[in-house]
């Protein structure tokens, strides 16, 4: 190889001589797909083949055409001329069979296009509008759960108007407490109650008594 990068006369021989019989035929089947290969193989066996025919069939057609030439230039310049004019309105016809035929082939072509595409577009929009679909329920769920919530939130007053805010519920009341005037007098029962003697006492008091005077 050459300082610029490109090959020489020799390697471009040797490339097109020895390594590229050998490489290309693998590079084919490597990049053709195994399961298609059959099928690859029968329609460029029919393509040949139609090929085929179609350059026999014109063959065979332009050695008529020269023989009944020939025969007519036997008879004649005028039998020649019309001879010549009536081939060459056979070829137009053969030309727009042919351009009919192309056309045809051209129609289907778009036709299957154009079917596809449509075909194409249906499914986005389905898909599309199952999206908007999901979308909306989505919402609406979110929407249901929100009113949920705020409902327990909230509390109904029958008393209030729409809008008007609750006031404050009253402190509860302080719990009972015993005044001054009841502590005296609970006291003073509580005394009266201790020097209260029972009908049973007197007897025992006045025994204690007479042994207090012998003591003292």
């Amino acid at each position: 190889m050459t300082l610029t990068g490109s090959l020489t006369a020799d390697q471009w021989l040797l490339l097109l001589t020895v390594y590229g019989p050998i490489i290309i035929p693998q590079l084919c089947s490597a990049c053709t797909p195994s399961d298609a290969s059959d099928q690859i193989l029968h329609q460029c066996v029919a393509a040949v083949k139609k090929l085929e025919a179609e350059r026999t069939v014109e063959a065979t057609h332009n050695a008529d055409n020269r023989k009944a030439l020939a025969d007519a230039k036997k008879h004649g310049k005028d039998a020649y001329e019309a001879e010549k004019a009536h081939i060459a309105s056979l070829k137009l016809q053969e030309a727009e069979v042919k351009n009919q035929e192309k056309l045809r082939i051209t129609t289907t072509k778009q036709a299957e296009k154009a079917r596809i595409a449509a075909e194409k577009r249906h499914k986005q929009l389905c898909t599309r509008h199952a999206y908007h679909l999901l979308h909306f329920e989505v919402i609406k769920l979110i929407i249901f759960k929100t009113t949920i919530k705020c409902k327990a939130m909230t509390q109904t007053v029958d008393d209030l108007t729409k809008g008007e805010i609750c006031p404050t519920p009253p402190p509860p009341p302080p719990p009972p407490t015993a005044s001054a005037n009841e502590g005296f007098d609970n006291a003073d029962d509580s005394t009266n109650a201790k020097f209260c003697l029972h009908p049973d006492d007197p007897e025992n008091f006045l025994k204690l008594s007479t042994a207090l005077h012998i003591i003292v």
